[in-house]
């Protein structure tokens, strides 16, 4: 598998300045792909993080000074081919790998075959790791951001446990932001102990231009994964996008960061739409689309019993929404609000 390296020009044209490369495709074009890509962003000025020539260098932030602020930036990847993560003398991706069990919901009572408690616990080498690098991003950074790419990419809307277990723990360990992919389709966000966790960020642009979707392969699809399958059919087909309506929503997320104790100033997104021509584009303040993308976050984040509050404004002329912590003293009443400020409680398996 590979490209022409032409196809990274737009991201340089973009404006991008760095990117995570811990995803589950890294090194489908194997080491050499993996180097080609590295050294290919780097002569763009494109930084790098989350992937690199062994385990030590996968696991190194990217760090950069933004109008006098230090960002450090991680990336880790919790779904990928076997084989994909970085060794101490293999280059990869940096692993936080989990293990899963299916376990008798009632230790008491033998009915084999009923629905299982599924667990999922962290490779302790993985975690130690994954705790060590964002403690020394800490050290020379005045803001830690790390990325994750973890969970399913066949449904919409659901999350795992583990997803709001470990980015609670990064935050717990000195994360200031935490940014989830590979989902294919919005998620939740959330504030825990006043730093943004933004569960899914959608996909912000994605061809497909070998996929073929049979009739007979979404109703597999639907039978397997239930009614929010990722490959229920739209209403109109986009083929270079041949997934649910909903997964055509993005965002782009916005951080103010500074100095401190907590060096998020404020957080939020734009709202973004996939278009039937594979672009995506942000919306005026008053274009419609722009409040539907809103309004599914909300409901998400309601569905999950996160507490978090959203507030469309306009920012130079483009749709933002504006997102507050309800436990800030500083909180104002926002124009949005989720229905429960309960905050999700789930059994952590992190010791």
């Amino acid at each position: 598998m590979g490209a022409s390296v032409a196809h990274a020009r737009p991201l340089r044209d973009a404006g991008f300045t760095v990117m995570t490369l811990s995803n589950n495709h890294v090194l489908d074009g194997g080491y050499v792909g993996l180097e080609d890509t590295r050294t290919t962003l780097s002569g763009m000025g494109i930084g790098t993080a989350g992937a690199g020539d062994d385990l030590e260098g996968a696991l190194r932030p990217y760090t950069t000074e933004i109008a006098g602020v230090r960002v450090a930036i991680l990336g880790f990847a919790s779904v990928f081919p076997k084989g994909y993560e970085a060794r101490p003398t293999r280059p990869g991706l940096a692993p936080l790998r989990l293990t899963t069990a299916y376990l008798d919901p009632d230790d008491n009572f033998w009915e084999p075959g009923v629905r299982p408690v599924i667990s999922t616990i962290p490779f302790p080498e993985d975690l130690e790791r994954f705790h060590l690098a964002i403690a020394a991003a800490r050290e020379v950074a005045d803001a830690v951001i790390v990325s994750m790419h973890w969970g399913s990419s066949s449904v919409l809307e659901g999350l795992m446990a583990y997803e709001f277990e470990l980015a609670r723990d990064a935050v717990d360990h000195g994360a200031d932001a935490v940014l989830c992919t590979h989902h294919h389709a919005l998620r939740p966000i959330e504030w825990h102990r006043g730093r943004p966790i933004f569960y899914g960020l959608g996909a912000l642009v994605h061809h497909f231009r070998d996929e073929v979707v049979t009739p007979q392969g979404r109703a597999s699809a639907v039978k397997k994964h239930g009614p929010m399958a990722l490959y229920r059919a739209p209403a109109e087909e986009f083929p270079l996008w041949p997934f649910a309506e909903e997964s055509r929503q993005s965002m782009i997320v916005s951080l103010t960061l500074g100095r401190g104790e907590n060096p998020v100033r404020a957080a939020g997104f734009f709202p973004a739409q996939m278009m039937a021509d594979g672009s995506t584009t942000a919306m005026a303040p008053d274009d419609l689309r722009a409040r539907a993308v809103g309004d599914y976050v909300a409901k998400m984040t309601a569905d999950h019993e996160l507490a978090t509050g959203f507030d469309l404004t306009d920012r130079d002329g483009w749709a933002y929404v504006r997102l507050t912590d309800p436990d800030s003293p500083n909180a104002d009443a926002p124009q949005w609000r989720t229905n429960s400020d309960k905050k999700r409680k789930d059994s952590s398996v992190l010791a």
